[in-house]
């Protein structure tokens, strides 16, 4: 398991001072995750002719993007 190994691996190779990001790179490759998770799809709706289906799909996510930066801004600081 890589979440394992994360807290090694990090004071390992960068150092111990390091180690406050580890719960932030978390956060970040949860997020990389998903938006990898979603790459093809947005192709495929253009290729086939879907250009609304993709600009909802855009929307919402650029909506729930804003609201949950709003969120985790403030519980994070």
């Amino acid at each position: 398991n890589a979440f394992k190994v994360g807290k090694p691996l990090i004071s390992l190779v960068f150092g111990v001072k390091y180690l406050e990001a580890y719960d932030l790179i978390q956060v970040m490759l949860g997020a990389i995750v998903i938006s990898m998770l979603g790459f093809p799809q947005e192709s495929l709706l253009l290729m086939a002719g879907k250009q609304r289906a993709f600009l909802v799909a855009q929307t919402i996510a650029s909506i729930g993007y804003i609201v949950l930066l709003f969120m985790f801004c403030h519980l994070f600081g």
